[in-house]
């Protein structure tokens, strides 16, 4: 929608506050629309949860760039209080890919790992600055690790969530996230059991992918502005999908997924155009 885009345009300059503002607008719009509109909207929904946000201040020194280390990288509780943030690559039978990991100085044994998906033309670092998931790993005491897809892959690099060969359990991306994923928990010794992946755009999708395909590796998921799994399954239905809205997917999940349910926080929410949020939003959260 309009807000999002807005929104998109300022992260990338570095604009976090003229970002989050532009949020906050189209969220003070909504809510006044959803207040002349439903006068009696509460309750309605015993499965949606109300949500509190807050802004985080800048972090001098956040966005440098630290000089990759061959993997595996050796955990170091005493790292500085600001964490490690470096470059890796990482294969496994299913393909191969780089990615970003941010260690948090201090973080104890057993930590959650969450997983972030950046969208199309972005990067790792593109969205460790725009999200400021680093920060709040922190403060938290979690890691987060930032696959990269490569230009090579897709020339807008997308995540392709709308490749039939790229939503099956056992090939394609979600192979290779799932196998990152694994990799990290065991290499690092972090708690299987709090395991997520949130994205954004095409990382949305593909969150929505992994949650269906590999739902015994992330315990939820996160989808800002995504696509429900198995609305498209090439680039024209894709487009089509994203363009006109789509009706619910098929029941089509691949055989070799064990059906989970993977809950999940979805943003934007359902007063999307045409209802297509809505159908979007019912279809992730199943």
């Amino acid at each position: 929608n309009r807000t999002t885009h807005e929104a998109m345009q300022l992260m990338p300059t570095g604009d976090l506050h003229a970002a989050t503002q532009a949020i906050q607008r189209g969220l003070d719009v909504a809510t006044q629309t959803n207040t002349a509109t439903e006068p009696n909207v509460s309750g309605a929904r015993a499965d949606w949860i109300e949500g509190h946000y807050h802004v985080l201040p800048d972090i001098p020194g956040d966005d440098v760039e630290v000089p990759g280390t061959p993997e595996p990288l050796e955990h170091n509780p005493s790292n500085g209080s600001n964490g490690e943030f470096r470059d890796h690559r990482f294969t496994c039978d299913a393909g191969a890919l780089h990615y970003k990991l941010f260690i948090p100085g201090g973080v104890g044994a057993a930590a959650p790992l969450v997983v972030m998906l950046h969208g199309c033309t972005q990067s790792p670092d593109d969205f460790a600055r725009g999200t400021r998931m680093n920060a709040l790993a922190q403060e938290h005491g979690y890691v987060v690790a930032y696959p990269a897809q490569a230009q090579s892959k897709n020339a807008g690099k997308c995540w392709n969530w709308f490749r039939s060969q790229d939503q099956q359990r056992g090939q394609g991306e979600p192979a290779i996230i799932s196998a990152l994923t694994r990799h990290l928990v065991k290499t690092h010794g972090l708690d299987e059991r709090r395991v997520y992946v949130a994205g954004l755009s095409a990382g949305g999708a593909m969150a929505a992918v992994l949650a269906i395909t590999y739902p015994d590796v992330y315990a939820a998921i996160g989808v800002h502005s995504g696509l429900p799994f198995g609305v498209a399954h090439d680039l024209p239905s894709a487009f089509a999908a994203m363009k006109q809205g789509a009706a619910l997917p098929p029941a089509r999940v691949p055989p070799a997924a064990r059906m989970e349910a993977v809950p999940a926080i979805v943003v934007p929410g359902d007063r999307g155009p045409k209802g297509r949020h809505d159908k979007a939003c019912a279809a992730i959260a199943h």
